[in-house]
């Protein structure tokens, strides 16, 4: 769900990680403890790459506290007026998009082929969720590239695989303009990387 709770003790605003790593003010550890996942999973390094040594964005002091986001498909909002929903944008035309409730929903792609975590640009990163949408033609939120303009992906069956990425607008984001604000940048023609992530994102009947 989206992560835009100032008040971390809202049970309202429960999700796996609450919090904006675009905004200083809830940007610290304290929101990923308050996250649904951190009864589960307590060490706070692995939530954030060691390469990751980006700051949150128009604060130079404060260092990013997390660097993975989550496949915003994997349990967004239920209503379309939720934040989390309006995210996500368009998930009708011309594809109709899957949502995941829970592990019966994996049917397609299948988990072993449906992205659940992976390092985001740390230009990007905002809220728990990344947004990667067939119906928006382009990059909203964008893969990290800081490990040799690769990074890892965690999948729902619970394996890791590592991702290189060529096209030139995911490798060359090195920018907070535009970023953070759901700015949609059309991926290059001809290159292969926005096709092979959106098809292990959701499937589309």
């Amino acid at each position: 769900m989206a992560a835009s709770a100032n008040n971390v003790t809202d049970p309202a605003f429960g999700q796996w990680c609450p919090g904006n790593q675009y905004v200083a003010n809830t940007a610290g550890s304290n929101y990923i403890m308050a996250g649904l996942l951190f009864p589960y999973v307590k060490s706070l390094g692995v939530y954030k790459c060691p390469a990751d040594q980006s700051f949150v964005n128009g604060a130079p002091t404060i260092p990013h506290t997390r660097s993975m986001s989550m496949n915003a498909f994997l349990s967004p909002g239920r209503s379309p007026t939720s934040q989390s929903a309006q995210d996500i944008g368009n998930t009708t035309s011309p594809k109709k998009e899957t949502k995941y409730f829970k592990d019966s929903d994996m049917i397609h792609p299948g988990p072993t082929s449906l992205w659940l975590l992976m390092d985001e640009n740390p230009f990007s990163i905002n809220d728990g969720f990344m947004v990667i949408n067939f119906n928006s033609f382009g990059w909203t939120d964008y893969p990290a590239t800081y490990h040799n303009k690769a990074n890892g992906i965690a999948y729902c069956d619970g394996h890791a695989a590592i991702r290189k990425w060529t096209d030139s607008v995911v490798v060359n984001n090195n920018s907070s303009a535009g970023n953070g604000a759901g700015t949609i940048t059309p991926f290059t023609p001809g290159n292969g990387d926005f096709s092979f992530i959106i098809s292990q994102t959701t499937y589309w009947p």
